[in-house]
């Protein structure tokens, strides 16, 4: 507000009755006073005005609305990555309602130009190398008053980027590597790290700025280190990777130390590396020793070297490799060895047997080694050999002097030198010629003996031991003449000579024979044997009065076991005869030494027969038949037949003496049975050999299979014969019989099962024999069977079904039989892998459900009263495993409606209520049906419907109850507590044995669970249902049994 008044003037006043306040006119007569910064209505009272030393009094109060003076706070700079959100700018001042408008000089980054109020958070971009900058103006106003504009700073920072190359050049392994970062944005900080990389043996590390380190690539193969730096300037920062590539030292992976090589030949080398790409150069010094000048090249030497010592030289080929412009120096050794010698050897003279002197060879190369061979290896010498040779007995087994060549090869460091020779002469030792000895009897003359040798030119000298045979004790001679032989003793002489040859100066192998001269030989007188045949004899021992006799003797009768001839005592033996009668042998003994014999002594042996008993036919016989009688024979005169039996279960006796009368065979087992019968003959004191025969009894094979059956007509009748006795087989033949469909019949084959339908045509049982043959070890036993065969009803037919491929979730499938029950037959409808939902009156029709993909097979059985056997129909169905839909159906309007427009057809009908007829309304195929005046308690009403090629049934109305079930399978169910919300207790009763289910149903017969009934008790968990009325229904074996109400609330 202003007052205006005379310069210099000065106005007391107050506002709103406050403390004085004083305003002061300017120059210009005026003052202006504010009230504060919110909006009010005032009352300024002038208190009183002064004008110089004047003072006036008040003259009245002023009301003035004052406007406050808006302000906006001061806002925070700010400074942002690139990439990254601001931080939202509020705008706040002291005035109420204030507006705030802001303007921004750069757009560049993503900030308007202008906006009012707050900033939100923005994400600023800058694609430069430096800081942008956006300067805000923030000016605030309200009620038409503009206060004092506010201005901050958004600076928008770039992103540092390295701009030094991000692949710098190779470096070879073991240099350093040195890079320098850098980058176009001011300020920018270099960090920078490495991994520990497989084939380079530097640990991981990291640093700034230049990494500057020694790489070692332990690989034949470049390695790419990766360096990863972090760039930070004005608080951003960013990563990127630096890679040089460490390249390997190539080496040679080709050997350093080849295999040394003899002087005069060609040195071949092959370098290799484990480096791609790696190039060879090589080069070889003069080296003492070798005769070769200075040399270089690539690759493979390939130069002959010559060394010129007696030592091995060493020659050096230094090789530089190179590969991917680094470069690596390695030597290659290779040893030169020289030829080795053999000094000369003396030649040597022996004699057979005798030692030849040691050689030891020598040369002028260290280190040789000898190796020889001899052209003639019967001196004694090994054909070939090494190192020196040891002495050795010279050998020379033939007639003539022997000479052997040998040759020395010299070696060293695997280096042959010329060979040398020498000789081994080696003298053969005469042997004298082999002469007989000579066995004489006393008063025999001696043949001439002459001496011989395998040397020509050998002489001879004998000496002899006994001079008793009549010759002198030594002599020179070439030979000795005959001369008569003598002994006048009890005992053998003999006289041993021996010859010596001699030949060349060698002693020779002497040669030794013997004149042996027998005394005259004499026997004893020896007694004679009388023995039963296979009786063993005693020996019979002869003896003289001249030592070493021989008997030789001979036998007048060889039949008694004894040969014709022999020489020595007679041992003893088992005596034969195999004759009837007695067998007698003369055996006449010679004393002999030598040829030299003396006077003859004779004695008997008399061997008498052994009785015999003929052989016996076995007897093989069935039970309770009568054996043949059994009469034993033999040869010898007189024999009397004892006998054994080791069964006597068969009828016969243990034991008894002559022939066996007829008897009745007997066997009560199962299983055949043997007894063996053993026949001893004896006579004149002598036992003949027993001779043994059977009595094997077969046993009557008997049916141990049941010998009765019961089975219902038209019903297979399954048969299958057993018998104890191993090896039965069994025939079978069936009369025609009254009452029955079935011509007569008979078995096939040797097992004699029975495997036919019997048909009874009437209303009673009727009894059917079959007469069965058992034929075991050729024995034959008859036994019947008789199988009572209880008529059944008529099978029944089911004769409305569905298709035999459904989906899964199909419902309220129609079946029914060909016919109604007849009188006294009732019929019962049954599912396997589905579930019957009602059965009609009468139980001619049936609906069923198919909740589950699977082989569902639905039963029809007929069952007769009075009659304990049934019979049945199934139908089979295939369930996929796609579902079917089941649509809710509502009836408005007079109208049918089926709530789901997006089947593939329609078709509306309904059940009869009582029999569950089905009945197609025909053309009804719409989405509605038309049905003014519904029955709805004589007809269920439904619709089938078909999409993606699975239907399905829904009724409008569905049977919820079980119409007219028997008795035996009626049940009660009971659920607790009704009405729930959380689990419900269900309970059955009057349930057969069986599988026994509980099913849970919507109103629209939708299945939501099923459960098994544990003796009769489950449990159903509703709690996530809707609420509203459910259907509780029990399956007996597939059919429904039973059904209530759950109420969920």
């Amino acid at each position: 507000m202003i007052i205006n008044g005379p310069a210099g003037t000065s106005v007391s006043y107050t506002i709103n009755g406050g403390s004085p306040l004083n305003a002061l006119m300017n120059a210009n007569g005026a003052d202006t006073i504010n009230s504060g910064a919110l909006i009010a209505t005032a009352t300024y009272a002038l208190v009183d005005i002064t004008e110089g030393t004047c003072t006036y009094p008040s003259t009245g109060n002023a009301v003035v609305t004052v406007k406050p003076f808006p302000t906006v706070d001061a806002t925070t700079d700010q400074s942002v990555c690139n990439g990254a959100a601001t931080t939202p700018v509020i705008f706040t001042g002291a005035v109420s309602g204030t507006l705030f408008t802001w303007t921004n000089d750069n757009i560049t980054t993503g900030i308007p130009a202008t906006a009012s109020d707050s900033i939100t958070s923005l994400t600023l971009t800058n694609g430069t190398t430096d800081r942008v900058f956006s300067t805000v103006i923030v000016i605030p106003s309200v009620g038409g008053c503009v206060g004092i504009s506010d201005t901050f700073v958004i600076a928008s920072n770039p992103t540092p980027v390295l701009s030094s190359a991000l692949t710098p050049s190779p470096v070879c392994n073991n240099t350093l590597f040195s890079y320098t970062p850098t980058s176009t944005t001011a300020t920018t900080t270099f960090a920078w790290s490495r991994a520990a990389i497989a084939g380079i043996s530097n640990t991981a590390s990291n640093g700034s700025g230049d990494p500057n380190e020694t790489l070692t690539n332990t690989t034949s193969d470049p390695i790419v280190v990766t360096y990863v730096y972090t760039l930070t300037a004005n608080s951003c920062t960013n990563t990127q990777n630096v890679t040089v590539t460490v390249q390997p030292t190539p080496m040679l992976s080709s050997t350093l130390t080849p295999t040394a090589i003899c002087n005069n030949t060609t040195f071949n080398y092959t370098p290799t590396s484990a480096t791609t790409g790696t190039a060879f150069n090589w080069s070889r010094a003069i080296v003492a020793g070798i005769s070769n000048t200075i040399g270089a090249g690539t690759n493979d030497p390939n130069e002959v070297l010559t060394n010129t010592t007696t030592a091995p030289i060493v020659v050096t080929y230094v090789y530089t490799l190179t590969a991917n412009s680094c470069n690596n120096t390695e030597s290659v050794t290779v040893t030169i060895n020289p030829t080795p010698t053999v000094n000369s050897v003396a030649n040597q003279t022996v004699c057979n047997t005798q030692s030849v002197a040691a050689v030891n060879f020598g040369g002028t190369v260290s280190g040789t080694t000898y190796t020889w061979t001899n052209n003639n290896s019967t001196i004694g010498l090994a054909s070939s050999g090494t190192g020196d040779i040891a002495t050795f007995a010279g050998m020379n087994t033939g007639n003539n002097i022997d000479t052997a060549i040998i040759s020395v090869l010299p070696t060293a460091n695997g280096c042959d030198g010329p060979t040398g020779n020498f000789l081994i002469i080696v003298n053969p030792t005469p042997h004298a010629n082999a002469i007989s000895d000579q066995q004489l009897c006393n008063g025999f003359a001696t043949t001439t003996v002459v001496f011989g040798s395998n040397v020509v030119g050998s002489s001879y000298n004998f000496t002899n031991d006994n001079s008793l045979i009549g010759l002198a004790l030594f002599g020179s001679t070439p030979s000795i003449p005959s001369f008569p032989a003598t002994n006048t003793s009890i005992s053998t002489l003999v006289s041993t000579v021996v010859v010596t040859p001699t030949a060349n100066g060698c002693t020779g192998v002497a040669d030794t024979f013997t004149y042996t001269v027998t005394p005259t030989p004499t026997v004893n007188a020896v007694s004679s044997q009388v023995l039963c045949n296979t009786d063993t004899t005693t020996a019979v021992n002869f003896t003289g009065a001249v030592a070493a006799t021989v008997y030789d003797w001979s036998n007048s009768n060889s039949g008694i076991g004894l040969v014709s001839t022999g020489a020595g005592d007679i041992a003893s033996f088992t005596s034969v005869n195999t004759s009837s009668i007695f067998d007698t042998a003369t055996i006449t003994v010679t004393p002999a030494i030598g040829t030299c014999t003396g006077s003859t002594q004779s004695l008997t042996i008399v061997v008498k027969p052994t009785p015999n008993v003929d052989p016996v036919t076995s007897q093989v016989l069935c039970n309770n038949t009568v054996t043949t009688g059994v009469i034993f024979t033999g040869l010898v005169s007189g024999t009397a037949n004892n006998w054994t039996n080791t069964n006597t279960t068969i009828g016969l006796a243990a034991s008894g003496i002559g022939n066996i009368s007829a008897f009745g065979a007997t066997n009560t087992t199962v299983a055949t049975i043997t007894a063996n019968v053993m026949v001893t003959p004896s006579a004149n004191g002598c036992v003949g050999v027993p001779q043994s025969f059977s009595f094997t009894v077969n046993p009557t094979p008997k049916l141990t299979s049941s010998l009765s059956g019961t089975v219902c007509s038209g019903a297979p009748f399954n048969y299958t014969p057993a018998c104890a006795t191993t090896g039965t087989t069994f025939a079978w033949t069936r009369a025609a019989t009254g009452g029955l469909s079935n011509a007569a019949g008979t078995s096939s084959g040797s097992a004699g099962i029975i495997n036919e339908v019997l048909n009874n045509i009437t209303l009673a049982p009727k009894l059917v024999t079959y007469h069965y043959i058992l034929s075991a070890n050729a024995c034959a036993n008859n036994q019947n069977l008789l199988v009572t065969v209880n008529p059944a009803p008529a099978p029944p037919v089911i004769a409305t079904m569905p298709t035999s491929s459904l989906c899964r979730d199909a419902r309220y499938q129609n079946f029914g039989a060909a016919t109604n029950a007849p009188d006294t037959v009732q019929y019962t409808w049954s599912a396997t892998g589905a579930t019957v939902f009602a059965q009609g009156a009468g139980h001619k029709n049936a609906i069923v459900n198919f909740p589950n993909a699977g082989i569902a097979n639905v039963i029809l059985t007929a069952n007769a009263t009075g009659f304990v056997c049934n019979t049945s129909d199934t139908f089979k169905v295939t369930v996929s495993g796609a579902s079917a839909i089941n649509p809710e159906i509502y009836y408005v309007h007079d109208h049918f409606i089926c709530i789901d427009n997006t089947v593939d057809s329609y078709q509306w009908g309904f059940d009869d209520a009582s029999s569950l007829d089905s009945t197609i309304y025909s053309g009804q195929v719409d989405q509605n049906f038309y049905q003014p005046s519904p029955d709805f308690t004589n007809k269920k009403y439904w619709v089938m419907t078909t999409k993606g090629g699975c239907g399905s049934k829904t009724y409008y109305n569905a049977p919820t109850g079980v119409i007219t079930v028997g008795i035996a399978d009626e049940a009660s169910v009971n659920v607790f507590p009704n009405p729930t919300s959380d689990n419900a207790v269900v309970e059955v009763s009057g349930l057969n044995d069986g599988t026994n289910t509980v099913e849970l149903t919507d109103i629209t017969g939708k299945v939501i669970a099923t459960e098994v009934l544990v003796e009769g008790k489950t449990v159903l968990n509703v709690n996530r249902l809707a609420s509203g009325i459910y259907v509780v229904s029990c399956f007996h074996n597939g059919v429904k049994v039973g059904t209530t109400k759950l109420v969920r609330n």
